[in-house]
């Protein structure tokens, strides 16, 4: 039988002590003798380690748990005042508005729309993790789609002097089943680091189509590139491309878009 139990010292100092005894038989000679064997091992580190483990595991409970309630809060907060931009944004649309009026009061609405959606995947940050996002299957217009990125970008592309082009190859479809606030959002990351990063010159979207009827998105662009030996650390989470010395930014972000498009199957 062996038993863990606290054992206080004469000097008043608690050990953890592994106690343990048993019968053996000993043959010696001629004669059989039988004994009794017992142990003690002193395992106060061990059991040290164990309280150490179980409170950091109940400090991370605690505080994923505060996280979510604080993201709760918080995109209920921000959801008030962004449906009334959306909502402003729709009545604005029903009005008479010259053609540029109009592209603008697109724009409001389609960021907008765009942020919600944001919003609602960091209330989804555990399935993201975990690779349990749920992605819808609706019909959406590729044009479209292409257009309504390069237009939110449009004002930061022509700060920077830069060109924003789309480029569509033959045997495109104008419509295709998916989710498409997950691959506007996946475009949008990339588009967004290409811009980071390119100083002049020109960021585009290419698309073509595959040979198994989905769709190939490239972005590509001008700009200072990275080291051959940091491509494969890409995807990475929380693992920052190593871009020249001269550049100064936070990480890029690409495990993101690399997680949503794993959901179809892709990279």
């Amino acid at each position: 039988m062996v038993t863990e139990e606290p054992v206080q010292l004469p000097n008043g100092e608690c050990r953890w002590l592994m106690q343990g005894k048993g019968p053996i038989t000993i043959y010696e000679d001629d004669s059989v003798k039988n004994w009794l064997l017992g142990f003690s091992l002193d395992i106060t580190e061990r059991k040290l380690a164990e309280d150490l483990q179980r409170d950091a595991k109940i400090a991370a409970e605690e505080a994923v748990q505060t996280k979510s309630e604080f993201l709760s809060v918080m995109s209920h907060e921000i959801r008030t005042p962004l449906n009334s931009v959306i909502g402003t944004a729709q009545l604005l649309q029903d009005m008479v508005l010259e053609d540029e009026q109009k592209h603008y009061v697109d724009m409001i609405r389609h960021s907008g729309e765009h942020l919600l959606q944001l919003i609602n995947d960091i209330l989804d940050f555990n399935k993201l993790e975990a690779n349990k996002v749920e992605l819808e299957s609706a019909a959406f217009d590729l044009s479209t789609l292409v257009g309504s990125i390069l237009d939110m970008n449009r004002l930061l592309a022509d700060k920077k002097g830069l060109k924003l082009s789309e480029y569509y190859s033959d045997g495109l479809s104008a419509f295709y089943l998916g989710d498409a606030a997950r691959v506007r959002q996946i475009l949008l990351n990339l588009v967004g680091n290409a811009l980071k990063f390119t100083s002049e010159g020109e960021i585009s979207i290419r698309v073509r189509p595959t040979e198994n009827k989905r769709v190939r998105f490239e972005v590509t662009d001008s700009g200072i590139g990275i080291r051959p030996e940091q491509i494969d650390k890409l995807f990475l989470r929380s693992r920052k491309p190593m871009r020249p010395p001269r550049v100064n930014s936070a990480a890029p972000g690409w495990a993101c878009p690399s997680v949503k498009a794993g959901g179809y199957d892709g990279r």
